[in-house]
């Protein structure tokens, strides 16, 4: 059942990323702790703990959450006729707004009063100003991998190698062209990036 709007919290233990689409629906996305990258056009919009980024319907784009990423995100259903940006882009919440997260995520209220909080939060969602602004870690992701964190740049060279594979290529040929022929070192970095090899 498809509600008019709706809150999830989720855990991303491993790194995950989703396929370039145009959304089904609105949402709003709070990272918690960790880090999330929106693709939005040619670029990729690094999202950090304590960011928020609006995605409208029907916007083209594809996410992808580092290993160790916690997000709690409110969808609201396309067929509500309300005024929300069409832009995407990242949100300043306000305490009101913030208020609003942490209250909702809270597993023990009833769902008359979550449906209550959810009903304020929509008609908040109406006044926020979505911006596309490149931070540093943004240009670091799109042009200087190299100069990534660790983690990071783990994590980016083990989703480019999915990638590679779900485009038909072999793990070997994967291997010695982006590790060097170290199957070892790549098998190692599959499991603490992906939790299996690949």
């Amino acid at each position: 059942m498809h509600l008019a709007i709706e809150q999830h919290s989720n855990v991303y233990e491993y790194l995950y990323s989703t396929p370039r689409k145009k959304q089904l629906k609105h949402q709003l996305i709070y990272i918690n702790s960790g880090l999330a990258l929106a693709k939005l056009g040619k670029k990729e919009y690094a999202v950090t703990e304590g960011e928020a980024l609006w995605i409208p319907f029907d916007c083209l784009c594809s996410l992808t959450f580092m290993p160790s990423t916690e997000i709690q995100s409110i969808q609201i259903s396309s067929r509500l006729s309300l005024p929300l940006p069409k832009q995407a882009g990242y949100v300043v919440l306000t305490p009101l707004q913030k208020a609003l997260f942490g209250s909702v995520g809270n597993t023990t209220l009833s769902p008359e009063h979550r449906q209550s909080i959810l009903s304020l939060f929509k008609h908040e969602l109406t006044s926020i100003k979505p911006e596309l602004l490149e931070s540093d870690l943004t240009t670091m992701f799109n042009n200087h991998t190299d100069t990534l964190p660790a983690d990071y740049f783990a994590a980016v060279k083990i989703r480019d190698a999915v990638k590679m594979k779900q485009s038909g290529k072999s793990v070997e040929a994967i291997v010695s062209e982006k590790f060097h022929n170290d199957k070892q070192a790549f098998d190692a970095l599959c499991l603490s990036v992906l939790g299996t090899e690949l």
